[in-house]
């Protein structure tokens, strides 16, 4: 993680060969990762960071993050050591927040994010070959013979930064209303469909303030039954802590869709 000084995009990524797909042999030669986050990004990053550090450290008080700290860590560590978290623990997230977000309709995995920066920059325009180092493909063809494939060149770095740049409209759109378009679309079309987003969105709200009474619901039953059972109470505890979780899961939830409802009133 390199900081930038840009205020749009104040974080870039460059990941080697080496660490990539193929490790840069065969067909994998010369690919290389050079992307960016965008402010709200490392806001939310940094948020991570200080959760991150205040649980850790609740069993290392030693721990601090360096630049040899995996970039997503788990919280659930053996041997006495922190380790970062598997791609298996990562879909598992993602899987977990499909489920809550869409139910059945919609699986998201994290391989969709980079469709979805492939998306925003082909929609502005971005050229081919400069998309390719921001979705850790190698670079090819004509135009590859003629732009640098050394991630460290500053002047590369500062031309995909700007590419980068002109997709941001794009990207940081609310997923609500990413179907708008505010460029051609009318007023009265915009407030027309942001009306209708903004009822389902409340709508979703008031269904995750339900199920959250439901959950809380099942914890006092269970707290019930613990005395009532006590021989079962691991089995309970653990009931307990998962529901838990969800309630957790169902909160950030509503904040996010509060965020989006506040920006579609806006439009209204």
């Amino acid at each position: 993680m390199i900081e930038t000084g840009d205020e749009q995009a104040p974080i870039m990524i460059i990941v080697k060969a080496e660490r990539l797909k193929g490790r840069g042999r065969g067909r994998y030669k010369g690919a290389f990762h050079l992307g960016f986050w965008h402010a709200e990004a490392f806001k939310v990053f940094k948020q991570y960071v200080k959760e991150a550090t205040r649980k850790l450290r609740r069993k290392y008080p030693d721990f601090k993050i360096t630049d040899e700290t995996p970039l997503w860590l788990s919280y659930v560590n053996g041997n006495g050591k922190v380790k970062g978290l598997a791609k298996s623990g990562i879909c598992e997230i993602f899987d977990k927040y499909s489920l809550y977000a869409f139910g059945e309709e919609k699986k998201y995995t994290p391989h969709d994010y980079r469709d979805f920066l492939d998306h925003s920059l082909r929609k502005a325009q971005v050229l081919k070959i400069d998309r390719d180092p921001m979705l850790s493909h190698k670079m090819k063809g004509v135009e590859a013979s003629y732009q640098s494939t050394d991630p460290e060149d500053e002047d590369l770095q500062n031309h995909l930064r700007e590419q980068y740049k002109k997709a941001l409209p794009i990207i940081t759109k609310s997923p609500n209303i990413i179907e708008l378009d505010r460029v051609t679309g009318t007023k009265m079309e915009i407030q027309q469909n942001a009306q209708l987003i903004l009822t389902d969105t409340e709508s979703q709200i008031d269904r995750y303030e339900a199920e959250i009474q439901h959950w809380k619901g099942i914890i006092e039953v269970a707290e019930m039954n613990k005395e009532i059972e006590p021989e079962k109470s691991e089995k309970y505890d653990k009931l307990i802590e998962r529901v838990r979780k969800s309630i957790l899961t169902a909160k950030e939830i509503i904040s996010r869709l509060k965020d989006s409802k506040g920006r579609l009133e806006r439009l209204t």
